[in-house]
């Protein structure tokens, strides 16, 4: 049951990317409402991915002690083995650009006084192109894991 849970919510995580790809392609006309949307993606991308390791978390043990840090502390969590329950879901590579990315959704939320710097949305695309392939490796491999 987990492994369609998984499949479904990167079958989520594909569509949200396939909009910001679509987004950065139409950023060299440098409008900011393109540049506005390819922060909303990236935003997108990773609560899609936040959802992910929720599936996870849930059917396996996962509390989060601190409330105040949840959002760190299940992707850190995620990025570990927990011997008789679970294989880490993400690689320490992955890890690191999923830490950025959510970083830089917190960012977005609290943004609505400053005006988004499209160097640093690109950048953030960027991470986002990096990532994905390293992420859907690690869950392939965590799929694997489950069926051994």
């Amino acid at each position: 049951m987990i492994a369609s849970e998984i499949k479904a919510q990167v079958s989520q995580i594909e569509l949200v990317l396939a909009r910001l790809l679509e987004r950065e392609a139409q950023s060299a006309r440098g409008e900011a409402t393109v540049i506005e949307g390819a922060a909303f993606y990236i935003h997108n991308y990773y609560s899609a991915v936040e959802d992910l390791m929720k599936i996870v978390a849930a059917a396996f043990e996962n509390n989060i002690d601190d409330p105040s840090r949840w959002h760190r502390e299940l992707l850190d969590r995620m990025a570990r083995d927990i011997e008789g329950v679970r294989p880490r879901l993400f690689s320490a590579e992955t890890a690191v650009l999923l830490h950025r990315l959510r970083s830089f959704r917190h960012f977005f939320r609290h943004a609505y006084r400053v005006e988004l710097d499209s160097a640093e949305i690109q950048a953030n695309i960027e991470r986002v192109k990096e990532a994905h392939p390293l992420m859907l490796a690690d869950i392939n491999r965590f799929l694997g894991s489950l069926d051994g």
